[in-house]
């Protein structure tokens, strides 16, 4: 053998060897649909979409024990810890809607810590990559956590973010992050207006380079008519959704998925009589009424398992009673049956 072929290799090894040290490793985890430890992925749409909202909403559900969001389960052995990192709005009026939003909860003891927000001392734009990243790790050190929600894109830079450089920069750095730190990232991003336009990768300022190092990119979108939805636009493990998740935001500040449709069908939706949406039964109808051709009656679990998907198993829950309080359907023994 040559001299050369024995020497150590520094920067390169066999796929053998590769494969070798992927089996030697717990499975890959996975904390929520494209969500894995070491991902980074962006939550992007227009100003007052629900963005803010559909990440503190999956925050706590990671942090305190729920068992699904947008009907998709939430996968970890025990909760997880997540940072929430906002640099956009005044703490008061975030706390009062976390307030809100935390009272879906019976959160024990022992989960309390779980969901952890910054304080006042924590900056609110940072000059150039290496202080976001330097100050992020600070934290990151700190609260030890295993997602990290970041609020937002813009207050990470001094200068255009739509410039290629600069986004290219932040893209790196939190790439390296959620590496070297094995923690999700994901960060809240902002589009211009959509003017009735479908939400894709082109609609995320500095899209071309930060799509490079984007592992999800999660579209949260709000038509002129005031219809907000839900769209997968790309991830780089897995397939998209091909429809959109149609939903409402109650007075508790939490989402609720009421729809799925194609996208331009959501993007058509009108107000109509003060809705903001269609029948938000509509999914659950649907259901009973192909087993009403059949004269069949189903359970809740029955219902719950042919929505999957398309909605958690609590929302179908409280639509299933909604249904019921109306007249709609009859609930008879546990069976549930659509009245004529």
């Amino acid at each position: 053998m040559e001299k050369s072929e024995m020497k150590e290799k520094k920067y390169s090894l066999s796929l053998f060897e590769q494969i070798k040290e992927h089996d030697e490793l717990p499975p890959q985890e996975y904390i929520w649909r494209s969500i894995t430890p070491g991902s980074l992925g962006f939550i992007y749409g227009p100003s007052k979409s629900g963005k803010t909202t559909f990440c503190e909403n999956l925050g706590m559900s990671i942090a305190y024990g729920g068992k699904d969001y947008f009907g998709a389960e939430i996968k970890y052995d025990e909760p997880s810890k997540v940072l929430f990192i906002s640099m956009e709005e005044y703490w008061r009026q975030r706390t009062e809607r976390n307030k809100k939003q935390i009272s879906q909860f019976d959160v024990p003891e022992e989960l309390r810590d779980n969901y952890v927000v910054v304080n006042e001392n924590f900056p609110r734009i940072f000059i150039g990559s290496d202080e976001l990243k330097n100050r992020l790790q600070e934290i990151i050190d700190e609260v030890k956590p295993k997602v990290v929600f970041i609020d937002s894109m813009t207050r990470m830079a001094t200068k255009d973010i739509e410039d290629s450089t600069v986004s290219g920069e932040i893209g790196v750095a939190l790439r390296e992050l959620a590496n070297e730190n094995e923690v999700a990232i994901v960060v809240i991003h902002h589009t211009h207006k959509m003017n009735g336009k479908q939400i894709t990768i082109d609609s995320l300022a500095g899209s071309r380079v930060l799509a490079q190092e984007a592992d999800y990119m999660i579209g949260i979108n709000r038509t002129g008519s005031g219809i907000r939805y839900y769209k997968e636009v790309a991830t780089r493990y897995g397939q998209e959704k091909e429809d959109v998740i149609v939903f409402d935001i109650d007075e508790n500040q939490w989402l609720s998925p009421t729809n799925e449709v194609p996208e331009d069908t959501a993007l058509n939706f009108k107000k109509r009589d003060g809705r903001k949406n269609p029948d938000k039964h509509e999914p659950v109808i649907r259901v009973l009424k192909d087993a009403y051709t059949t004269s069949t009656s189903l359970s809740k679990a029955e219902i719950v398992s042919k929505l999957e998907g398309k909605l958690c198993s609590s929302s179908t829950y409280e639509l299933l009673n909604e249904l019921e309080d109306q007249g709609r359907i009859t609930n008879m023994r546990g069976r549930i049956s659509l009245n004529p």
